[in-house]
């Protein structure tokens, strides 16, 4: 699998640049899995007796949640893995494995395989430098998962800006993988405290399946990057319009006039970029003026001018069947067309056409 990311034919775009780097770190969290699993496995068939703390398993678990927590964010934002970032990151754990080979070469290591030996253990250097290591990485994986969440919600505040049906933009499957993945780093820590040699290939196993399962969703991301492209490539899209106040409400009168008087809201799949195009202004500016003006998002301001719409509609036309109301409405799925029309109106559509009819 590793191989494959490595050599994974892309379209020629500038901005899959960094996705294709992405590639390339996954590529190295393949190999590097393999590499340290077969020594892993190699200690258990040598050794009787698991390893608490072993300081190859706390590196093999370290180093993938990092190759992994940037690979998934990449996804999200292409700029957000520049080196500093990643050296930043990689420092602590070379530190770590520096000073645990400084420390074996010159104290030795003390291998504990029972619980009693921790009394014994805790008196040599490279023991304690794996104990500390291992305090390391829990809060790493605090910290990862913190700087995860950070990235998704400004993604979808993103998107929000940007595009008026996102049900199938919010790539969902990222937070299930990395959830996923915070599992299995969470079970790497407890083996570390209850090693055992059918849990280690169980453990392997697991990744095994996981990672292959992940790496068939992670590849087919290129398909859905032409769409979000727009977001994900850019540092930034700004929120707030530095013009006077006065002049933003009446060039905001007009704008809004021209969209709602040619029902540009009811294009299925309109986005900021294109309703700005149709109006002769700047994506920027026009994001500025709705969430000033309207003091919501695009997202959020399409939706309710498509709901209420859909109440005339209904109201006209009683016999109308929900799914067309949808459609003509401009939603692309009839259960999303349900879900903001309760959001909004806090009934579902079945029921408020109901209510209007008696």
């Amino acid at each position: 699998m590793g191989t494959l990311f490595m050599v994974f034919p892309l379209p020629k775009n500038l901005d899959l640049k960094n996705y294709q780097i992405s590639l390339r770190f996954l590529a190295s969290a393949y190999f590097l899995l393999a590499i340290l699993n077969t020594i892993l496995l190699f200690d258990d068939f040598v050794y009787n007796k698991p390893e608490y703390f072993n300081f190859t398993w706390l590196l093999l678990s370290s180093l993938q949640a990092l190759l992994f927590t940037y690979t998934l964010i990449i996804l999200f934002d292409t700029q957000f893995a520049i080196r500093k970032h990643i050296k930043r990151n990689l420092l602590p754990i070379l530190i770590f494995f520096s000073a645990y080979i400084v420390s074996v070469l010159f104290s030795g290591d003390c291998v504990m395989s029972e619980i009693g030996n921790f009394e014994q253990c805790i008196r040599n250097p490279a023991f304690i430098i794996r104990l500390m290591f291992f305090i390391f990485y829990l809060f790493q994986l605090i910290f990862y998962t913190y700087i995860f969440l950070k990235e998704e919600a400004l993604y979808v505040k993103k998107i929000n800006e940007y595009f008026s049906d996102t049900t199938k933009l919010r790539l969902k499957w990222i937070r299930y993988a990395f959830f996923s993945a915070l599992l299995i780093g969470l079970s790497a820590l407890f083996y570390q405290v209850f090693p055992s040699k059918t849990y280690n290939i169980l453990f392997t196993f697991s990744l095994i399946v996981f990672y292959f399962v992940f790496s068939i969703k992670y590849i087919n991301y290129n398909k859905l990057f032409a769409i979000i492209q727009p977001v994900v490539s850019d540092a930034e899209i700004k929120q707030n319009l530095k013009i006077e106040y006065n002049r933003s409400k009446s060039l905001w009168k007009g704008y809004k006039s021209t969209i709602i008087s040619e029902k540009i809201y009811l294009r299925e799949g309109i986005t900021l970029d294109e309703t700005a195009q149709l109006l002769k202004i700047g994506r920027t500016t026009l994001s500025g003026l709705i969430n000033s003006e309207e003091n919501v998002n695009f997202n959020t301001w399409i939706n309710l001018l498509r709901i209420e719409e859909a109440k005339i509609l209904f109201s006209e036309n009683p016999v109308f069947p929900i799914i067309k109301v949808a459609e003509m409405t401009g939603f692309s799925e009839h259960s999303n067309f349900s879900r903001q029309f309760k959001l909004i109106t806090g009934e579902s559509p079945s029921v408020w056409r109901k209510k209007m009819q008696h």
